[in-house]
């Protein structure tokens, strides 16, 4: 699940795992490819995203993208 909450974006609706190491890292690279700074944080349950507010439709229509 992908949610969007104002400009914060939450990965996911169970727990991250702590075996998807690049998991981030593959989202926060393909998002910098269009030139969209992302502040990643890991949680003990959820990983966020913040993204610039007025570039967060953008970026759900990617995260939709990439996971296709």
């Amino acid at each position: 699940m992908i949610e969007l909450l104002g400009y914060k974006l939450r990965i996911g609706d169970s727990p991250t795992s702590l075996d998807a190491v690049e998991f981030l890292a593959t989202i926060t690279s393909k998002l910098a490819q269009y030139s969209i700074s992302v502040n990643p944080v890991s949680a003990y349950y959820h990983d966020l995203l913040f993204v610039p507010a007025a570039r967060a439709r953008e970026v759900m229509q990617l995260l939709h993208e990439f996971s296709i």
